[in-house]
């Protein structure tokens, strides 16, 4: 298997992972669940800095990350709204329309792709100047 993919379904199995004992921990104790946005962020930079360092391309870089973004406000969305705190009629905006939810959607892909742009770029231009 390609390393590139490999980190992909690391990262994607990792956001999946926060998002359905993070929705449980968050159930169970009552603490806000969007504390764990920190934690996916953090897999964003992991992710990009592992593509760079398996030799991916920075672009490259910024579209695995941006795929496990998708993955992340998608899959891990519905999983931790089936477990409770993700849930659209617990918003605190009463229930959101399908631009709302697209919206959001494209902002995690955006707010991934953009963090692991800049880290991964900062890695790669460090990597040439040496």
């Amino acid at each position: 298997m390609p390393a590139e993919r490999r980190i992909f379904i690391i990262g994607a199995v990792a956001v999946l992972l926060i998002s359905t004992l993070g929705a449980a921990a968050s159930r169970a104790f009552g603490f806000q669940y969007w504390i764990l946005s920190f934690l996916s962020l953090a897999i964003y930079g992991t992710v990009g800095a592992a593509a760079v360092r398996a030799g991916a391309a920075v672009s490259r870089a910024t579209g695995i990350g941006a795929a496990v973004g998708l993955v992340e406000v998608t899959l891990g969305w519905a999983l931790s709204a089936t477990i409770g705190p993700g849930r659209l009629e617990d918003s605190p905006f009463g229930g959101l329309s399908a631009i709302v939810i697209g919206g959001i959607v494209a902002l995690g892909i955006s707010i991934a792709a953009t963090w692991l742009g800049a880290l991964a770029s900062r890695r790669h231009m460090r990597a040439r100047s040496a």
